[in-house]
């Protein structure tokens, strides 16, 4: 059925639910699990935020940053997968429009199923589902699975 499967993560929650499903359904269906993470300077400036519990400044962050941030994206995603008893295969940092770049990157690899959170650490431009869910759905050429 599913051979490859990507996982988008942001650090969010609905990520981590989004993780967690992917690695069930990978180890359910002997499937490869990739994971993306597409860094935005605002979702990077707010996960970083978020772990520091400090309060807004209007810098953003710089390449050593998102890296660091990207670096404790992944760390925590390999954490998810792994209490879920699966691994992952491989991660992949894209730049750009993140709808497109995991559409891009599904291509790419031969994704069969790419699993995204409902929204993430984006902006209100979504009401129920996240302009990123929203995008990928529209631009994957392979079944996209949206959890809550």
């Amino acid at each position: 059925m599913y051979k490859i499967i990507l996982c988008g993560t942001d650090g969010s929650e609905t990520a981590e639910k989004a993780l967690g499903a992917a690695a069930r359904l990978s180890l359910h269906l002997s499937a490869e699990l990739h994971v993306i993470h597409v860094p935005k300077p605002d979702s990077v400036y707010t996960a970083t935020d978020a772990m520091a519990g400090i309060g807004m400044v209007s810098v953003f962050p710089n390449e050593e940053e998102v890296k660091a941030a990207t670096d404790r994206i992944f760390a925590d995603a390999q954490g998810i997968v792994q209490a879920a008893g699966g691994e992952i295969a491989e991660t992949h940092v894209r730049r750009g429009d993140p709808g497109g770049a995991v559409a891009e990157t599904a291509k790419e690899i031969g994704a069969d199923l790419v699993v995204l959170g409902r929204r993430g650490l984006g902006s209100f431009a979504g009401l129920m589902v996240g302009s990123t869910t929203q995008r990928a759905q529209h631009l994957c050429h392979c079944a996209v699975l949206t959890v809550p």
